[in-house]
């Protein structure tokens, strides 16, 4: 953080303690594309409605 950042977040001047600062989660740059297509989707069409997500990807 630069002490620009720092004046403007209020961590300088002391109105913000840095023990308060959340770190953010990392977000991926890429978000991966939809592989589905109608054919798919009219087969099952309970796998898109309900979908499978891992129990760690979930905030």
């Amino acid at each position: 953080m630069s002490p620009i950042d720092a004046v403007e977040y209020g961590i300088i001047d002391g109105v913000i303690f840095r023990d308060t600062i959340i770190a953010l989660v990392p977000v991926p740059e890429k978000i991966k594309a939809s592989t589905f297509n109608y054919e798919e989707i009219s087969k099952d069409p309970k796998k898109i409605l309900t979908p499978e997500i891992p129990d760690d990807e979930i905030y």
